[in-house]
């Protein structure tokens, strides 16, 4: 940090005396060499730490934990700013002695001042304790050194209706996302309802890991070891991808904001300054959200950007158009941040449980796991690999696989199966003949779909094996709701036959009845009124002039 000398050198002598004043120096001192001398007296100095009050004091040791140094952004938003007098107000003003903040009480000390450092981001102001009075400072109270605890307890009817982390099942997860990634169907985001993640951010994950790349698809020998890695392991494995890979750029995934402009941000500062705040709070403990949020919004705004950068990162809110700017959108931006790692990857991989207050509301309450504990300490959590559990086989064509299954399995059944939404007690697959017919255009043989469904560990049904080898071999049936033309005799249909509607019909089952294409089924109805056919509609309500009795 800059000495003493050079902090007093950028001063004229009306400010020294100003200083030398706050400091009780009688006569006031304004010679540089003599006040220098005066205030690096080591007992004026500890008289000065004593009579500072607690919070000016708590600043300076903030100071200290930061190097010496913090952007003066930040400083100014927690302690207040230095006002900007003219040297022509002082003597009536007398900030010296009576300080509009905190921070200026340390400026008219001479104990801070204002100079610019190169930080990543270019030249930034910062305030700084000068080198002299840094290494006298006493140390702070020993409760101060403790990580800091941000919030406080939830009240009970903020967990009311909690959501427990499914522990290293967010592998499952994973694991069918792998499977529909490598069967080449659409990424939807009730796949994986309710975690709050896009499509970009999973391809964005599977990427850091090695187990996909844009050019050459999943990568199918990370992939096997990964899906037979014992479960400890690879829970630890698939947490630390995420903590520390820059490929993951959460902020930007968020599917509300659009950025713009030419800035760039470090999605690990963020996420790193943020689980050190989750490693604080005692585990099995629920905590607030709301509160969570407001104590690191008036504490540490900056954990993502520098103050002065909340009016140079240009980010747009799809949902209304407005751009983002100023610490008063903080909430929409920094807050969103925090409550998608609440939402998404803390909950996913097990560190949290969450909970709500009503049902399908916001997340209100979340609480650190056991598990999450050994995760936060960069440890795997103490488990055994699950002993197989049965499936639950429904008709029609519906599976429920549970918990506690091979990570392998589902990365199977993913490739030729339709998932739903995850359960509490698993996650379920249903039969689709659109799956199962792009699973044969993978190159998937019967064979090889048979041997997973008579596995132990599977064990489908014997009607589901006949049902699928049907299936594979033939057209397999379905149930479709479809519009239905019943016309009143066989002129009616001749007619439309021969009009340039006639392309509308997908399927003649008698005489006078066929399916019609529904996108097309008004214009048939308008064309058969017009020829004098007397046809009801009832594939959509219409509007009675009048109910029926209303007539006089």
């Amino acid at each position: 940090m800059p000495s003493l000398r050079v902090r007093l050198q950028e001063e004229d002598r009306a400010f020294r005396h100003l200083v030398a004043e706050a400091w009780g120096l009688n006569p006031p001192l304004t010679a540089l060499e003599p006040l220098l001398q005066a205030l690096l007296d080591p007992e004026r100095i500890a008289a000065m730490w004593q009579a500072l009050p607690p919070v000016a004091l708590n600043a300076l040791h903030e100071l200290a934990q930061h190097g010496g140094r913090m952007p003066w952004s930040r400083f100014a938003l927690r302690y207040g700013e230095v006002r900007d007098l003219p040297p022509s107000q002082w003597a009536q003003a007398k900030p010296h002695l009576r300080p509009a903040s905190i921070a200026e009480a340390l400026w008219y000390r001479a104990l801070i001042g204002r100079a610019f450092f190169p930080t990543e981001h270019g030249l930034q102001e910062f305030a700084y304790i000068p080198d002299e009075f840094l290494a006298l400072l006493p140390p702070p109270p020993q409760s101060a050194e403790a990580p800091r605890a941000w919030g406080r307890e939830a009240e009970p009817d903020a967990y009311q209706h909690p959501r427990p982390s499914i522990g290293p099942g967010g592998l499952h997860v994973l694991a069918r996302v792998l499977g529909r990634v490598r069967a080449g169907f659409p990424l939807r985001g009730e796949h994986w309802r309710p975690w709050p993640f896009t499509d970009a951010w999973w391809f964005a994950y599977l990427e850091a890991g090695g187990l996909w790349h844009a050019r050459g698809g999943v990568q199918a020998e990370t992939a096997r070891a990964w899906l037979t890695q014992p479960w400890a392991q690879a829970w630890l494995r698939a947490w630390r991808t995420w903590r520390d890979t820059p490929l993951v750029n959460d902020l930007l995934l968020l599917p509300h904001l659009q950025p713009e402009g030419q800035w760039q941000n470090d999605p690990l500062r963020p996420r790193h300054r943020a689980l050190t705040w989750l490693a604080a709070l005692p585990p099995n403990t629920w905590w607030d959200v709301e509160a969570w949020l407001a104590d690191i919004r008036e504490h540490e705004p900056d954990f993502q950007r520098s103050l002065d950068a909340f009016d140079t990162w240009y980010l747009r809110d799809r949902r209304d158009g407005r751009f983002l700017r100023g610490l008063e959108a903080w909430d929409q931006v920094e807050g969103a941040l925090l409550r998608f790692y609440l939402a998404g990857p803390w909950h996913l991989f097990g560190l949290v449980d969450v909970a709500q207050r009503e049902p399908n509301g916001p997340i209100t309450a979340f609480r650190v796991t056991e598990a999450g504990a050994a995760l936060l300490a960069d440890r795997a959590p103490d488990m055994a690999d699950p002993e197989p559990t049965p499936m639950n086989w429904h008709a029609p064509g519906y599976v429920q696989v549970p918990w506690r299954a091979s990570r392998a399995l589902h990365y199977q059944l993913a490739r030729w199966m339709a998932p739903d939404p995850p359960t509490p007690a698993g996650l379920p697959y249903r039969w689709d003949g659109q799956a199962l017919r792009a699973a044969r255009g993978q190159g998937l043989r019967l064979e090889h779909i048979r041997r997973v469904l008579t596995d132990p560990a599977v064990a489908a049904p014997e009607p589901v094996l006949q049902a699928v080898t049907q299936a594979w071999h033939g057209r397999p049936g379905r149930i479709e709701r479809v519009c239905l033309l019943r016309l009143p005799d066989a002129r009616a249909l001749a007619a439309l036959r021969r009009s340039p509607l006639r392309r509308a019909i997908r399927e003649h089952l008698t005489a006078t009845t066929v399916i019609l294409d529904a996108a097309l089924y008004k214009d048939v109805l308008r064309y058969l009124w017009e020829q004098g056919f007397f046809i009801e509609d009832r594939c959509s309500p219409t509007e009675s002039p009048h109910e029926p009795g209303d007539e006089a």
